[in-house]
């Protein structure tokens, strides 16, 4: 597999705080990589390391063919980033703002202006591109953020929730300008509380949980499976018994009993009609059954 982004016993303290533990992850070529972990689990740090903005304190990173530490202006250069507090120069236009980043990235006046014309009309900032940003809306402010990341055509684009606050239908149109951008051949790291969202545009995840990866793959793998969550009005030892039963069918791949509730995870999503039938026709006490997000319920259980 062609790999764009490799790292290696990644690793970065904070006042003897480890932020980073020996994260080591391969990210495709023309891939959107999720990277998901709850608060403080390290993702800020890891995409400030990517993006050469934060020093790491030992590994290796490579990036296209750049190493961080021999060739950092390159692997800036490769890269573009809309943190999540994105700062903007609220008393410029839009397309003035774009036009001082271009100028900043070496490009001359007039190729400045063109390019930033040309990546607000692909974000769909065109008939905003001479309002002053602080008047633009929360949405708009987010699609002016991923037109400045696009300056300069890099390989990799880093987003840092890029949906978050945004109404319904601006996120629909962020998340179409992300596959947009994937057609391209763009690189995308994606960076999302939204685990529905993840799993409706990545191919591949990173999980990390206090500085380490704890988690990496396609996320195809995490789809094919279907999770059950049960709850019973009661359950006895003999109802476990059943439970556990049906357990070892084999298109079911495990089964978690924690006191009244139960989860069952399905390895052939097709078969979740089948496993639902077998819990009522064993005449179990079922009070609930919920279809689960397999990414949510694999989050979830790692994390937790």
């Amino acid at each position: 597999m062609n790999y764009i982004i490799k790292t290696k016993n990644l690793t970065k303290y904070y006042r003897k705080k480890l932020a980073l533990n020996n994260v080591s992850v391969n990210i495709p070529k023309g891939s959107v990589y999720g990277l998901l972990g709850p608060n403080g689990a390290g993702k800020t740090t890891f995409i400030g390391v990517l993006s050469g903005f934060v020093r790491k304190t030992s590994g290796n990173v490579l990036v296209g063919s750049y190493d961080i530490d021999k060739d950092i202006q390159k692997v800036r250069n490769s890269v573009g980033l809309l943190p999540q507090d994105a700062l903007l120069y609220n008393n410029m236009t839009a397309i003035q703002h774009m036009t001082y980043f271009g100028r900043l990235q070496g490009l001359s006046k007039a190729k400045a202006f063109n390019s930033g014309k040309e990546l607000l009309k692909k974000v769909g900032l065109t008939r905003d591109m001479d309002v002053v940003v602080r008047k633009l809306s929360h949405g708009l402010r987010r699609r002016l953020g991923i037109a400045q990341a696009l300056i300069g055509n890099p390989k990799i684009l880093i987003l840092d929730e890029p949906t978050s606050g945004l109404d319904p239908l601006i996120a629909a149109n962020v998340r179409s300008l992300v596959r947009k951008l994937k057609d391209e051949n763009v690189t995308i790291i994606f960076c999302s509380h939204n685990l529905y969202e993840v799993e409706e545009l990545c191919d591949h995840i990173g999980i990390l949980d206090r500085g380490k990866l704890v988690k990496e793959g396609k996320i195809s793998a995490l789809k094919k499976s279907k999770v059950l969550t049960v709850t019973f009005n009661k359950i006895s030892k003999e109802d476990k018994d059943i439970i556990k039963k049906i357990g070892k069918r084999s298109y079911v791949e495990k089964v978690m009993i924690e006191g009244k509730e139960v989860r069952i995870v399905i390895t052939q999503g097709s078969k979740s009609s089948k496993v639902m039938k077998l819990l009522v026709d064993s005449s179990l006490d079922v009070n609930t059954i919920k279809k689960g997000s397999s990414l949510e319920e694999e989050f979830v259980e790692i994390v937790e």
